[in-house]
């Protein structure tokens, strides 16, 4: 911004309407440039609302607690918008643990863990409700 044009450097009219094309094009890219940054500001600060709102896991937090709080930050983000694949792939882990966990003994989990059926992403969500749900009515 320290550079201060000198207008006697245009000599004809030709070379005003050249600097003042060149001057046309810079205010369009960076007007350009302004809104892809705005709409950048504006999906960083839903993303960022969206992550203040999961609530903080505590170092103490049993994996019960764990997976019920992942499960619910994931059932939230779905409502909200889709989620990704890496989402909805975390959201099935979270229920089959939450489900082993429920499960007393470590051989039963690993038996029902690899014969675990392959479920849908409706089948999944339904599974997890009614587990946070029997897990808050005990």
């Amino acid at each position: 911004m320290s550079d201060i044009i000198d207008f006697n450097q245009f000599k004809s009219d030709k070379e005003w309407r050249e600097f003042a094309n060149r001057q046309t094009a810079t205010i369009l890219a960076l007007q350009n440039q302004i809104k892809f940054l705005e709409e950048k500001l504006t999906e960083s600060e839903k993303l960022l609302k969206n992550t203040t709102q999961v609530s903080p896991l505590t170092v103490n937090s049993n994996e019960e607690e764990l997976c019920k709080i992942e499960i619910k930050r994931l059932y939230d983000k779905a409502k909200m918008q889709p989620l990704e694949w890496n989402e909805v792939r975390s959201f099935e882990v979270y229920v089959k643990a939450l489900i082993a966990i429920k499960n007393k003994t470590p051989e039963e989990v690993s038996k029902k863990s690899d014969k675990a059926p392959k479920m849908n992403q409706a089948q999944l969500l339904e599974l997890a409700l009614k587990a946070t749900d029997e897990s808050t009515e005990q």
